[in-house]
């Protein structure tokens, strides 16, 4: 009978833990979520320092981080079409689709999960 309340206190205070973690990860930096007129959803969470905002609804969103180096310097990401899997910012990230900015120097162009994303080096405008 011991034995038995033991075990159920183990597996409870285990399961807690895993409560814990799961809203810690759910909870971790902002969420963002848009839906285009046919359904298709993206939804991602991002870092706090990243801003994403809809330039076309549905359809076009366009995301920039500052520069942490006192410069005008900021990444950019667009992101032109939404899959049905919808994608992560750290999918992107890993797949190089956001670099520092500076001149208008080149422009490059990814699919991440059937998502177009562009990235283009521009400079910060006044």
């Amino acid at each position: 009978m011991n034995f038995d309340k033991r075990f159920i206190t183990i597996i409870t205070v285990i399961f807690i833990i895993l409560l814990a973690m799961v809203f810690s990860i759910m909870a971790s930096g902002t969420h963002f979520s848009s839906k285009n007129n046919e359904g298709k959803e993206i939804s991602f969470n991002h870092p706090n320092e990243w801003f994403f905002s809809e330039r076309t609804p549905g359809e076009l969103i366009h995301g920039e981080k500052n520069s942490t180096d006192n410069t005008t310097n900021r990444s950019v990401v667009t992101i032109n079409k939404i899959s049905v899997n919808g994608t992560s910012l750290d999918q992107v990230k890993n797949n190089n689709i956001y670099i520092k900015t500076g001149n208008i120097l080149n422009e490059t162009n990814r699919t991440v999960d059937g998502v177009q994303a562009s990235v283009i080096d521009i400079e910060e405008m006044a």
